[in-house]
């Protein structure tokens, strides 16, 4: 008998939350979330991705790419007076963003529908968007059958593909995480 009270308290705080949401201030302006775009330097990330994928990030050529990289998100956390508490996870967030972004081009170029795989996986506008800590073969069914749909075969994919479409997975989910804790 106490389920009409459940349904009722569920239904207020559906309606409370997002007026909430809305009414607080957000923690990092949208100036400063979209700064990693514009002051990262365009080579940058195609440049970490192959140190990644070489095993080339212990180098002293991988770490100074990435000290590289680390010095643009300080200065953009800097120019956006980005809350010291946060900095670190923003840091984060730049380098999900970017290296997304750069993935999802690297995809785009090797004819893989990205869309296809965002959609297979609740990522984007009015989906759920969620943290995956680790691509199960369920994720990787789901985004085999979408691919398909859209004329592109991911088990023909060539290995290379098939990383940089896990990375982009790991990308993706990581932006969620970081957004929820910049926002």
């Amino acid at each position: 008998m106490r389920y009409p009270v459940f349904f009722a308290a569920a239904l207020a705080l559906a309606v409370v939350q997002p007026v909430l949401a809305q009414s607080a201030p957000a923690r990092v302006s949208d100036a400063a979330l979209a700064c990693p775009k514009q002051d990262v330097a365009a080579d940058l990330p195609g440049k970490l991705i192959d140190a990644m994928l070489s095993g080339a990030t212990r180098t002293p050529e991988g770490k100074a790419l990435f000290e590289r990289f680390e010095a643009a998100a300080a200065q953009c956390a800097e120019k956006h007076s980005v809350p010291a508490s946060l900095r670190g996870t923003y840091a984060a967030y730049a380098f999900d963003l970017v290296m997304r972004d750069e993935l999802a081009r690297r995809l785009r170029a090797a004819k893989v529908p990205v869309e296809a795989l965002d959609e297979a996986l609740g990522y984007g506008p009015g989906r759920p968007n969620p943290v995956i800590q680790r691509v199960e073969q369920s994720h990787v069914d789901k985004m085999t059958a979408a691919a398909r749909k859209r004329g592109y075969d991911l088990e023909k994919a060539p290995e290379e593909v098939l990383r940089y479409v896990g990375m982009y997975v790991g990308a993706q989910s990581g932006l969620v995480e970081d957004l929820a804790a910049l926002r």
